[in-house]
């Protein structure tokens, strides 16, 4: 076993070395593949379980254990040998993992009947005994096989920095939300602009991107549903806030298209990103436009309560946010117009939903500007 190991070790340093020196610029010393690797176990819980479906996670992740000895309490494993007739040879090195019989048919293509009962019958045979610390590779999910609210299999996902945590499907959404605002969303990663497609740099930085896209469709998926059954003035606080931090997610992914010349490093169709990012920015810009007269018997209620320096830090979120109403209103709007066009071609159903926002939303502006000249009027009689 040691030789093998020292052989493999061997292997996975030339194959860095190769990419860190060649094609890179010779002035950049970051490895982006180890770093993936970092970013991974960096926000992982100890004694975790990690299922790997592409090369970069499963070399970044196998290198830095077996090589370096790093978090050698996590067990990792890769989806693509599960099915193999010789794999369960290997069962006896992985002492914590259940193995369920592997059914014919079992495949490793994503979106197949086969591929989904095999992860299916893995995680069902895993996550009562490791709970919350199956995680799953991002990119071992098609995105449009995952439900509402992470629906998946059976199971809620909710993304955990460059991975998928494996939650209990009966698991509480609030709870689910407030354990992924504990882990930093990946930074916007622009070395697509630098490494060439199919390079591992370029896959580590889109993964990145995926990574940031999908934390922000979680967040903004969260809180529309939050949004439906908000009752109280304080509820309503919560949701602009937190609508508003989706559309800052969003938002920061877009933008990588525009510093990278449109070649982003993002899996999923533009399209989709720029629909979802205006419609976080409709629900923001209404959402403003409802707590704004709210606001001043928020805060009276609030003084009279003892508010915590949370609530009040939010409270004066919200006052600046509200300042910028008419900026972020008109953001909206132009955001809308650029893909209602595409949307009619689609014949997206929606369609009309958008333009009928941006219709009642300069009548809103129509009204208030009314109002506020009344207002002047008045005044200027005394």
């Amino acid at each position: 076993m040691r030789v093998i190991r020292f052989s493999l070790c061997t292997a996975l340093i030339a194959a860095q070395f190769q990419r860190n020196y060649s094609g890179a610029d010779p002035n950049t010393h970051e490895d982006l593949i180890r770093a993936h690797g970092d970013a991974i176990f960096n926000v992982m819980p100890r004694n975790s379980v990690l299922l790997s479906y592409t090369d970069i996670n499963w070399n970044s992740v196998r290198y830095l254990q077996t090589c370096e000895d790093v978090r050698p309490d996590v067990t990792h494993l890769s989806l693509q040998l599960l099915p193999f007739p010789w794999f369960p040879r290997q069962h006896a090195l992985f002492p914590t993992i259940k193995f369920p019989l592997i059914h014919r048919g079992a495949s490793t293509t994503k979106g197949s009947a086969g591929y989904a009962r095999l992860l299916h019958d893995f995680l069902a045979a895993n996550v009562a005994q490791h709970g919350n610390h199956l995680f799953l590779d991002l990119h071992a999910v098609n995105d449009e096989d995952i439900a509402p609210n992470g629906q998946y299999l059976g199971f809620t996902l909710t993304p955990h920095g460059l991975v998928w945590r494996v939650n209990m499907p009966i698991a509480n959404v609030d709870a689910l939300y407030s354990q992924w605002e504990t882990v930093p969303s990946p930074a916007v990663h622009f070395a697509v602009a630098v490494y060439p497609p199919g390079s591992w740099e370029f896959a580590a930085a889109t993964i990145a991107n995926d990574a940031r896209y999908q934390s922000g469709l979680f967040a903004l998926s969260h809180w529309l549903e939050r949004g439906r059954i908000a009752r109280h003035a304080s509820e309503a606080a919560e949701y602009v806030l937190g609508i508003h931090r989706a559309l800052q997610l969003l938002i920061q992914v877009e933008a990588a298209t525009v510093i990278t010349g449109g070649n982003w490093g993002l899996t999923y169709e533009y399209y989709d990103m720029a629909k979802n990012t205006a419609l976080a920015a409709m629900r923001v810009t209404s959402g403003l436009d409802l707590i704004a007269p709210l606001l001043p018997p928020l805060k009276q209620e609030n003084r009279r309560n003892g508010a915590s320096h949370k609530e009040l830090r939010e409270i004066k979120e919200l006052e600046e946010l509200v300042r910028q109403t008419d900026d972020i209103r008109q953001a909206t709007h132009r955001r809308i117009q650029a893909l209602v066009p595409d949307m009619k071609i689609r014949q997206d159903r929606d369609t009309k939903a958008f333009e009928d926002f941006v219709a009642e939303s300069l009548h809103h502006n129509k009204k208030t500007e009314s109002r506020s000249k009344k207002g002047r009027k008045k005044r200027s009689r005394h």
